[in-house]
């Protein structure tokens, strides 16, 4: 943006704020005084209606007392002689609707003092007191009741109440009377010059003297300028009391402002219309002198602007007389003739720097043939990137004001040869580099001699510990009458926590043990080694599996630092008749499959994994086995076995298995589920220890 355009919009943005803040405190000013004119408003809305309704109540209130004071009123309260009260009440209406102005339609009701209706003027069917009789025995003074009441049949009006006392000075009933508010209404227009309506709590105008027009507006806003269509009106507002004190209704006074409202807008329009004249007026001559003014300087600026692209052959013209911009002329003139002697002398050293750099490279690329290959290739590389750059910048015409400034570089260097130092600077940068790269590598090489030296014998020891807990696993048994069993574990890693065990508990006992230890590896191996054995020894004083069961998980908990635990299921065969009494530890439950064909699983027993805590209890339940039942047990390992879309194998997918393998062999279903498994896996890692016992009930 040019320079006289800054200007320009500078005093553009400087009128704009100040009309800003000129408009933003009109307005506010209007603001203000609008508020203080609905203020006044409503105050003298307030005092015509006050003024209004104290004359009307002041009327009904004396010819209340009037009728009150009357003789015959009390007597015809005492005998309940409706006729004389009818007379009377008549009476009461024709003295008010010959009243003075403020009072409209009127209503009259005499009531005993249990708030029995004995006269009323209403012409309802079924008509009901103006006033209740809780609010007559609450408010109703000796003085009297005046105010607005809400009264069914009638409407919103002028209500006085007063009491009739008999020549005793008692109590025997009360005169009620009651004036619409139409006559009220009427009176505030005519005062105002305004549209009155009386709008309830919920924004329904309920009387006034055109309640149509209150249709037009929104029932939530009862005061302020509001527009209609092509209409302005202006509404006010006072509050309506009734006798108790609480609001009963707001009196809106609802006058048209269009015309005054147009006026305004067209002083508004004209206001601005004005302004923007004088801004124009003052800114049109600001801009063609400041273009004028600043033609000379933007015919310097293109002579820079030429020499800064190489082109020195450009002079400003001749401009006497005019001081400022000659000064900028010879000042131009000066710069472009240093300029000339620049590049002449940046042409001389760039010719001399060029022979030195080919000397220097060619003593450099010989010492680059003695590094290795990569590094020579990137050191060589490197060199002619520096070169190409050298070149390119002292060669190419439209970049004479790089090689400008990089004569001046080589002039403050002093020798002129600062390509060839950054060239140096990285080939030493690549020496030291590599040289260091074989001092960490062959410190690499020992440790990993080392390392392979301890991982050897850590593997040696690795295969005796997983040679031994294979040891641990029981034999395969010899045929027996009654039953055959095989198992199988297949360890994760080269040790898996996982085991299994079965043995004979006296002469006619078979124990079947599965369990699963916490995490993998050597750690879960001792582990594993630990349960099984304190487990083989807890049967030889714990005849019942519950009963080993929380004797081994005491032992266990004792002295569990790492926090280690395992699920387990201990089932005891009695060979004599087939039962199996049996307790779980948080395990897996096995798979029952009978010889009729029904699979299922066994019923649990409740029991949490052992070593978790101290002083757990273990349930035991019992089933009896038949000819040929089948019973499978396993671990986790199988039901969680993932493919490689993480799935798992799962339970419903063993109980089908199972299922549909008939009366097998336990070998042959045992070989069949692990199949199964591996199938399943579709050679996806394995990532938990597989374990899997097959017991069969052979007699």
């Amino acid at each position: 943006m040019l320079l006289r355009t800054r200007v320009t919009v500078f005093v553009l943005a400087a009128f704009a704020v100040f009309a800003g803040v000129i408009a933003l405190g009109v307005q506010r000013y209007v603001t203000l005084l609008d508020t203080r004119l609905e203020k006044a408003a409503a105050s003298g809305l307030v005092a015509l209606w006050s003024e209004i309704a104290s004359s009307g109540l002041d009327l009904l209130s004396r010819e209340a007392r009037r009728a009150g004071a009357d003789p015959a009123l009390a007597a015809g309260l005492t005998e309940r002689d409706r006729d004389r009260l009818g007379a009377l009440g008549n009476r009461i209406s024709a003295a008010l609707a010959t009243a003075a102005t403020g009072v409209g339609a009127t209503r009259v009701d005499i009531l005993q003092n249990d708030g029995g209706l004995l006269y009323t003027s209403s012409q309802s069917v079924f008509p009901e007191p103006m006033l209740p009789v809780a609010t007559i025995e609450s408010e109703l003074g000796p003085k009297g009741l005046a105010g607005v009441g809400y009264i069914r049949d009638f409407g919103l009006a002028m209500v006085v109440a007063t009491q009739v006392t008999d020549a005793a000075g008692r109590s025997i009933g009360t005169v009620i009377l009651a004036s619409a508010l139409d006559d009220a209404l009427q009176r505030i227009a005519v005062n105002t010059g305004t549209t009155v309506v009386v709008v309830n709590r919920r924004g329904r105008a309920i009387a006034g003297t055109d309640p149509e027009l209150w249709a037009q507006f929104d029932a939530t806003v009862r005061h302020g300028s509001i527009s209609r269509g092509d209409k302005v009106y202006s509404l006010v507002n006072a509050p309506i009391d009734y006798l108790t004190g609480s609001h009963a209704a707001d009196l809106i006074t609802i006058a048209d402002t269009t015309a005054a409202s147009g006026a305004e807008s067209r002083v508004a329009l004209w206001t601005v219309a004005g302004g923007d004249v004088v801004v124009l007026v003052i800114l049109l001559p600001l801009f063609l002198y400041l273009r004028r003014s600043f033609q000379p300087l933007e015919a310097a600026v293109g002579v820079l602007e030429a020499i800064s692209s190489g082109n020195t052959g450009v002079s400003m013209e001749d401009m006497a007389g005019r001081d400022e911009v000659g000064m900028i002329a010879h000042t131009v003139e000066v710069f472009r003739r240093r300029t000339l002697a620049l590049e002449r002398m940046t042409m001389a050293r760039t010719r001399l720097r060029r022979r030195q750099e080919r000397l220097i490279f060619k003593q450099m690329t010989a010492l680059a043939s003695t590094l290795e290959d990569d590094e020579r290739d990137r050191v060589i590389a490197d060199l002619e990137e520096i070169k190409a750059s050298a070149l390119a910048s002292s060669s190419t015409p439209a970049a004479t004001a790089a090689a400008t400034a990089a004569a001046q570089d080589a002039a403050e260097a002093g020798d002129g040869i600062e390509i060839t130092a950054l060239a140096l600077s990285k080939l030493t940068a690549r020496i030291t580099d590599q040289q260091h790269r074989l001092i960490q590598l062959i410190s690499e090489l020992r440790e990993a001699l080392k390392s392979k030296t301890a991982l050897i014998a850590l593997r040696k020891e690795i295969d005796i510990a997983a040679s031994i807990q294979q040891s641990m696993l029981p034999k395969p048994m010899p045929p027996q009458p009654h039953f055959s069993v095989v198992g199988q574990m297949t360890p994760a890693k080269e040790i898996g926590g996982d085991f299994y065990d079965f043995f004979f508990v006296g002469e006619n006992r078979l124990a079947i043990v599965v369990a699963d230890v916490s995490g993998k590896g050597i750690s879960a191996a001792f582990f594993m080694a630990i349960t099984r054995t304190l487990l083989r020894a807890l049967t030889l004083v714990a005849s019942k599996p519950g009963e080993a069961l929380v004797r081994l998980n005491d032992l266990l908990a004792e002295d569990n630092d790492e926090g280690m635990f395992v699920t387990l299921f201990y089932g005891v065969l009695d060979l004599t008749c087939g039962r199996l009494t049996y307790a779980s530890a948080g395990h897996n439950a096995p798979v029952l499959r009978r010889a009729a064909g029904s699979v299922e699983f066994l019923p649990q027993t409740g029991g949490v994994a052992l070593a978790v805590m101290e002083g757990l209890p273990y349930a035991e339940k019992s089933l009896d086995l038949g000819r040929d039942d089948l019973l499978v047990l396993y671990t986790d390992g199988v039901t969680e076995a993932q493919n490689s879309a993480d799935e798992l194998y799962g339970d419903p997918q063993l109980l089908d298995h199972v299922a549909a393998a008939g009366l097998l062999d336990p070998a042959e279903m045992l070989a069949g589920i692990l199949t199964s498994v591996r199938d399943f896996e579709a050679g996806a890692p394995q990532a938990d220890d597989i374990t899997c016992v097959v017991l069969r009930v052979t007699g």
